[in-house]
């Protein structure tokens, strides 16, 4: 029950600040792209303050979503591998992974911004797009680096679905861009 009142809280708190009336649309969006999509929303008395922080949180979100697929991998690793959670090959797949997280808030983009004043304060809402395939990308590069690890990775099945999510995302960036 207790999860119940907290997401109500959370959609009160929203309508509050916002407006339930408002006149922004939710964000849709084309999976097919194989993309993630954050979309972040603040408000300051400055316009660009605003905007900073709403693609900060943007950028966050498809932060934890990548952490998230990424955890998946790890977990996964360790059932399939049956080397444990200290094993070295899974000690080094986390380390990649949080690497590779820390460079989600670099590697994405803004895709949109809207912003509107209201009560004498600046509202923006960002949406921010990033490549699903390149958290798989940069953890497979950065696995490769340590070759002990990574010759007990590649004989998994971990390794096999995260270097299929990157053909198929090189594969579809190649006809989406018309093989540039």
């Amino acid at each position: 029950m207790k999860p119940f009142f907290s997401a109500l809280a959370l959609v009160s708190a929203s309508c509050l600040l916002w407006g339930c009336a408002s006149n922004w649309q939710v964000v849709q969006y084309d999976q097919s792209k194989k993309v993630l999509v954050g979309v972040g929303r603040a408000e300051s008395k400055m316009l660009q303050t605003a905007i900073s922080e709403a693609e900060l949180v943007a950028r966050q979100r498809i932060a934890t979503q990548i952490e998230s697929r990424l955890k998946g991998y790890q977990s996964r690793l360790v059932k399939e591998s049956g080397f444990g959670q200290d094993a070295s090959v899974v000690r080094v797949f986390e380390d990649a992974s949080k690497q590779v997280v820390s460079a989600t808030l670099r590697g994405s983009v803004v895709v949109s911004d809207k912003h509107r004043e209201r009560k004498g304060l600046h509202e923006a809402e960002v949406q921010v797009e990033y490549p699903r395939a390149e958290a798989e990308k940069g953890t497979l590069d950065r696995m490769k680096r340590k070759e002990a690890a990574y010759s007990d990775f590649v004989k998994t099945k971990v390794f096999e679905d995260m270097e299929r999510e990157v053909r198929e995302f090189e594969e579809w960036k190649r006809t989406e861009t018309g093989g540039h």
